[in-house]
């Protein structure tokens, strides 16, 4: 039974010492920290080696994470002259939709619409968790009744044995 034990262990830590020498490798790759350049031996080290420059790459992501950026800094491509921003990014309105026309009363009506059907919307989940709430209450109050009806028997039963 030991020897079980030992061998479920040893795979468990063959497992985690694979994966963590592909972690290991993964981040010799994608970093140039010289400490990665020889994979140790020792599965402390290796984990002591990721954590470090996790911790490294964390703190200089909060850096720049620091740093303000123009508006239009998310578009960085070669492609993305002025004219292709122009044509290719697009305000759409809060519906999703475009509509035909382009009279006031025509957004107002949508709005309206949007509106209704977000309050009823909300409506229904509100019923529906009142309905939750007592069904749960309900099946509370009848285990409980459930309960006191065994105790009350079980007390009939040591009653009648005396």
């Amino acid at each position: 039974m030991l020897q079980e034990k030992f061998k479920k262990v040893n795979i468990v830590n063959d497992q985690i010492s694979g994966w963590a020498k592909r972690v290991y490798m993964k981040f010799g790759t994608l970093t140039d920290d010289a400490s990665v350049s020889n994979m140790p031996t020792d599965m402390v080290k290796v984990f002591a080696t990721m954590e470090m420059i996790t911790v490294g790459e964390l703190q200089s992501l909060r850096d720049d994470a620091n740093k303000v950026e123009p508006d239009d800094a998310f578009v960085d491509l070669d492609f993305a002259t002025e004219d292709f921003i122009n044509k290719n990014i697009r305000v759409r309105p809060i519906s999703g939709t475009t509509q035909h026309g382009d009279d006031a009363k025509t957004h107002a009506t949508h709005q309206e619409d949007a509106n209704e059907d977000a309050q009823e919307n909300y409506n229904k989940l509100a019923i529906f968790e009142i309905e939750n709430q007592r069904k749960s209450v309900k099946k509370k109050k009848e285990e409980y009744l459930a309960e006191i009806q065994r105790l009350r028997a079980l007390e009939e039963k040591k009653a009648q044995k005396k």
